[in-house]
This record gives C-alpha cells, structure tokens and sequence, in this order.
C-alpha cells in the first residue's frame, strides 16, 4: 500500500494535484486515522476536524517541551549553586535532579532548612570571634600598645634632645676657639 500523501498537513491544505488524487489521499487517512466522531457529514468537516485534532496535539507538544526546558535551566541553575557551595559535580547534578522532582511545599521547607543552617552558622562564627577576642581583651591590648609607644616618643624626644644638645656645644666651642686663644 502507498503511503505517500499529496497532502501537507500544516495547518491548511497546501497541495492537491488532482481530485482522484484528493480522494485517494482522504480514503488513506480515513484508514489510518480514525476520527473521534462517530458522524463526520462531508469530506471537508471531516479534514477540518483532523486538523484541529492535530493542533491540539502539537499545543500539548509544544507545552510539554517549554515545560521539560524550564525543568532544564532549573536543574542547570541549581547544579550551579550547589557547585558554589562546594559540592562535587555529581552530587550536585544529583541532588538539583531530586530538587526538580520536589513539589513547590517540598522545596521551600528545603530552602528554609538550608537558611536556617546557613544562620545557624553565621551565629557560630561570631560567638566565637567574639569568645576568642574579648572586650577586656582589646582593652588590654590598646593599653599596652598606648604604653609602648608613649615610651618611644619620649625615648626618641630625649635622644633628639641630647644630639641637638651635643651639636650646639660642638658649635660654641668651634666658635670660641676662633675668637678665643687657649689660655683666655
């Protein structure tokens, strides 16, 4: 048997090259498409009907695919934070895998979870920042650290204080010595 059609399905009728040919191509698909309704009327509402039949059909397709593509960029995104995370690739594919397979409830109660760790642990780190450098402590420190350099200002005061002291002696006594003799 031909299965060749001289008709092209998209949408309208686009080709028909004679009327035998038009009616060799409806008895093909009259067998292999057997229509929902039980009374078709003509020729013509029983193409229509098949038509629409098919747009049905591709609208589900093509709602099934933007469905499976949004699926797609999620599980990607979340295999992208996981890995920013510090997961391994295969366990972070795996776990965006289950994650795209949860329910909507599913996944904000993992999200809260994840935040309410992620808090859990901020709150760890700044206890113990704050148990490892006391306020005592700090006190303690910036005391210390006032004294030491109090003590090397004033040391460097006195030792600028006897160069300059020593320099001038020098000095006068270069000046006396010229205005001066040894025995005056």
């Amino acid at each position: 048997m031909n299965d060749k059609f001289t008709i092209k399905f998209k949408g309208i009728l686009d080709h028909a090259s004679t009327r035998k040919s038009l009616e060799n191509d409806i008895s093909r698909i009259e067998k292999l498409i057997k229509p929902k309704r039980i009374r078709l009327g003509s020729t013509k509402d029983f193409i229509k009907y098949n038509l629409n039949e098919k747009k049905r059909e591709l609208k589900k397709q093509t709602k099934y695919e933007h469905l499976r593509e949004k699926v797609e960029k999620f599980r990607l995104s979340e295999t992208k934070k996981l890995i920013k995370q510090g997961h391994t690739f295969q366990k972070a594919r795996y776990e965006a895998f289950k994650r795209s397979l949860m329910s909507s409830k599913d996944l904000r109660a993992l999200q809260y979870k994840n935040l309410k760790e992620e808090t859990k642990q901020k709150r760890k780190l700044i206890s113990k920042a704050s148990k490892s450098i006391t306020i005592p402590g700090i006190a303690i420190g910036s005391a210390i650290g006032n004294i030491l350099s109090n003590a090397f200002t004033s040391a460097k005061g006195y030792i600028v204080g006897a160069l300059k002291e020593k320099s001038t002696q020098a000095r006068m006594s270069l000046i006396s010595s010229k205005f001066f003799g040894s025995d005056e």
